[in-house]
């Protein structure tokens, strides 16, 4: 097991627990995160999705990076990378799969519209962490998105590791 792969946990639930500054926030809610990820499916725009996840800043915070020396640093630095390498990896794979699934089960986004957000099993005790489900109607049905432990970091509201997952239409 690679150091990065031991470290991932130690260093996402350090993000998260990391207080965050509202003014600076892009994502100060989860409702927030939700439109936006809502926005990104709609628009079709792959890219939009990596402003939803941990920022460099995020994951130099999470390691305390910027209170590091140099030399320390530059140790870090291979991880940090791998991290943010691996949550941009697992943002454009949930995201493609969603388009796939979405687009044959007949959901048209470019008529789609944002309908609601709804949060479960949300934990605010240490740290802001919650399960948000994305409702939004298209073609005359209401679908939804699933966002697996979204988490607060210093720069606001971010997808969680596990992303986000096609949930279907509602029955």
């Amino acid at each position: 097991m690679t150091f990065t792969r031991r470290l991932l946990p130690l260093a996402l639930g350090a993000l998260l627990l990391l207080p965050a500054c509202k003014a600076r926030l892009p994502h100060s809610t989860q409702e927030e995160l939700g439109q936006s990820v809502f926005t990104a499916l709609r628009k079709d725009d792959t890219t939009a999705v990596f402003h939803l996840i941990a920022s460099p800043s995020d994951i130099e915070d999470a390691f305390g990076a910027k209170e590091l020396s140099a030399e320390e640093r530059a140790k870090l630095q291979p991880e940090m990378d791998g991290i943010l390498s691996d949550f941009r990896n697992m943002s454009a794979v949930a995201y493609l799969e969603i388009m796939r699934r979405s687009k044959e089960e007949g959901v048209d986004w470019k008529t789609a519209k944002f309908k609601s957000v709804s949060m479960e099993d949300c934990h605010t005790a240490d740290t802001e962490i919650c399960d948000i489900i994305l409702h939004f109607t298209s073609a005359g049905k209401t679908w939804e998105v699933f966002i697996d432990n979204a988490g607060k970091a210093t720069s606001g509201w971010i997808l969680g590791f596990d992303t986000m997952t096609w949930m279907g239409e509602v029955l």
